[in-house]
């Protein structure tokens, strides 16, 4: 279940800088150097996030997290074809870089699975992130090129939902034990 999850997290991670920085530059016509300054601000918010991500997942629960890292991705993308002014994409875009999910996986890996196994289970998380990144941006550019941006975003942001979802049954069969 997590290596499924895993793969919708990346599928939408990784279709997420090309749409958007087309969508920037010739959908709304921002300049390449804006585009550049939002995203920088995005990979500066995301870097600090996840030392306060791996935190909060040690007070609320790894799964928890996750479940929130899917929900305010979802909710960045389903509004960001809305905006349309520099500051209300860029405070979307920050939104969207504000948890991150690799602390609480680890976690949550190191948790489920035996120190001997680590290798293997961090192995198949990657494999599930390569999937989820070769085929991501493909998919979303194949959408975005026949039926438009707000489409892709919707479906981006379906993308996070089915994530969370997934993350949501693994939390409910972790708690009837079935783990």
């Amino acid at each position: 279940m997590l290596l499924v999850a895993t793969y919708f997290l990346f599928a939408a991670v990784s279709a997420f800088t090309p749409i958007f920085s087309y969508w920037v530059v010739e959908e709304l016509k921002y300049s390449f150097t804006l585009l550049g300054l939002i995203l920088a601000a995005r990979s500066i918010v995301a870097a600090f996030s996840r030392i306060y991500t791996g935190m909060l997942a040690d007070r609320l629960g790894n799964l928890n997290l996750l479940l929130g890292v899917g929900a305010v991705r979802a909710a960045a993308l389903a509004l960001l074809p809305l905006a349309r002014n520099p500051l209300e994409i860029t405070l979307l875009v920050l939104l969207y870089g504000s948890l991150m999910a690799a602390p609480p996986r680890s976690a949550y890996i190191s948790k489920i699975f035996s120190r001997e196994d680590y290798g293997k289970a961090f192995g198949a998380i990657s494999v599930a992130q390569n999937l989820g990144l070769m085929t991501g941006p493909v998919f979303a550019g194949y959408v975005a090129e026949h039926w438009g941006y707000f489409l892709t975003y919707t479906i981006l942001s379906l993308l996070f939902v089915i994530f969370a979802l997934l993350i949501a049954l693994l939390k409910y069969r972790e708690r009837r034990g079935e783990l």
